[in-house]
């Protein structure tokens, strides 16, 4: 007698619930790329990082903040930007009571916080927060 064998199962669909399915959204990233061209574009105003002025005048949308010397920030300072907190860490970094006065009646958006930071890396000379450049590049 021959074996017994099982047919083929055929192909399991996913459920739909009765529902039509729908090819899979692609993110827009049209408002995105235009953020980066628009950074990318924006000229460096910052001096030279061999420049020893310190505090550095480093501009926030229209007006300008002086930032410390990096060897003078707070050592968690990098924990912040490494969270995109660029709020708390230009708190950390900026001369005299530029936060207070300056920063916070400005209330930077994204757009220029992200510019910001590219400032005082140009300004810095360290290219410190490269994880950054994905939301601008």
């Amino acid at each position: 007698m021959p074996p017994i064998t099982e047919p083929a199962a055929a192909p399991v669909e996913p459920a739909t619930n009765g529902k039509a399915t729908e090819p899979e959204q692609q993110p827009d990233t049209a408002d995105l790329d235009a953020l980066r061209a628009e950074v990318a574009a924006e000229p460096a105003t910052t001096p030279a990082a061999d420049d020893d002025t310190w505090p550095r005048p480093i501009p926030i949308g229209d007006v300008t903040v002086r930032v410390k010397h990096y060897l003078d920030w707070p050592l968690d300072s990098d924990q912040h930007l490494a969270n995109v907190d660029i709020t708390t860490w230009a708190r950390d970094i900026l001369a005299g009571d530029d936060f207070d006065t300056i920063w916070r009646p400005e209330k930077p958006t994204l757009r220029q916080g992200l510019k910001f930071v590219k400032a005082v890396e140009v300004a810095v000379g360290i290219p410190f927060a490269p994880h950054l450049d994905s939301l601008t590049n």
